[in-house]
């Protein structure tokens, strides 16, 4: 996921248009769909919003009869035929079509030809190709709402809306955010995560978790760097070596289930994890035995990760002082 990517109550959709007389109307009637439209003149300055930040958007509208450079003249055929070329060659580098829908003031006949059969993919049963302004503006937002709904992204924000809030509650830094949404959207997409990117995402998660801990001094501050084994060896309430130190804890933190579904995550991940053998011999054998390349165990992590995100919110809510928390662990001596 993209770092710069953030919650809206609105979909945001990019709108190419060089028209300043329907631009305030039309933005207005979007707005009540809780469709946000951002404007741009030509499409140099609608491919650069692309090109900066491209999970951001959930839809596209095209004017037709609009300028591919700035001091362009409205030319439909130039405009369609290269903004939907760069649109081809942006969606097969991210691996996802932003839907693009065509808003024409033109003639058929002037349009029709130059929208190719992409658009088929999420808005084949509208046969007439393109939208006409003053006619179907209802119906082009109608669709543009429909399809930025049915977005995968915008389904998992709505769905672990608590988790996602629990996050940010805590002061999780936000690359675990990005993580969660990627493990939760990969059960949406029909291409398989593999299992070392799968992993690496739960690892960036707990080290996220674990280091929050460390600001808030229910565990040491890990240093140079989280050591995810140590962390849960002293949430569980056992002694464990971090960095130069030796600690132990004077109770433990964890609930039994948080525990036992902590400790499965962290023991099928290789440590280091950055190391060429990514995956443990606890998933290499686990795959072997379902015979899946993907197994649904990567399911039970992802949801196990909410639970222990929801765990740590609760925690937190009872635990707020960090000199209280770190009253808990101690250093049993420092290590030569």
């Amino acid at each position: 996921m993209d770092k710069n990517n953030t919650f809206s109550d609105s979909f945001q959709v990019l709108w190419v248009e060089d028209n300043q007389n329907i631009i305030t109307p039309f933005v207005e009637r979007a707005e009540v769909a809780q469709i946000q439209l951002h404007t741009v003149s030509c499409w140099d300055e609608a491919k650069k919003e692309l090109e900066c930040d491209y999970e951001k958007w959930d839809g596209i509208i095209l004017d037709a009869k609009c300028k591919f450079h700035k001091d362009s003249d409205d030319n439909a055929t130039e405009f369609l035929i290269e903004a939907l070329k760069d649109l081809a060659v942006l969606a097969n580098k991210k691996r996802r079509y932003i839907p693009w829908y065509v808003f024409s003031g033109c003639a058929k006949e002037e349009v029709y030809e130059l929208i190719n059969k992409e658009r088929l993919e999420w808005d084949k049963d509208w046969q007439k190709g393109y939208y006409s302004k003053g006619e179907d503006d209802e119906e082009l937002l109608k669709r543009v709402k429909f399809s930025a709904q049915t977005r995968p992204l915008n389904i998992v924000k709505a769905k672990y809306q608590d988790v996602l809030d629990s996050l940010r509650e805590c002061n999780i830094k936000s690359e675990a955010e990005n993580s969660l949404l990627s493990l939760l959207i990969s059960q949406y997409e029909l291409q398989d995560t593999k299992l070392d990117e799968f992993l690496i995402e739960i690892r960036k998660i707990l080290e996220a978790i674990y280091d929050s801990m460390g600001e808030k001094r229910i565990l040491p501050i890990c240093e140079p760097r989280v050591i995810i084994k140590g962390c849960c060896l002293l949430l569980s309430g056992k002694e464990s070596i971090l960095g130069k130190y030796h600690y132990k804890m004077n109770k433990k933190i964890l609930p039994y289930i948080i525990e036992k579904l902590m400790w499965l995550m962290v023991n099928s991940i290789s440590e280091p994890l950055h190391l060429e053998n990514r995956i443990s011999r606890y998933i290499r054998d686990h795959k072997a035995a379902t015979g899946k390349k993907r197994p649904y165990l990567l399911d039970v992590y992802t949801f196990a990760i909410c639970d222990i995100i929801l765990w740590y919110r609760n925690y937190l809510l009872g635990h707020p002082d960090p000199e209280e928390n770190c009253k808990n662990w101690q250093i049993i001596e420092p290590m030569s």
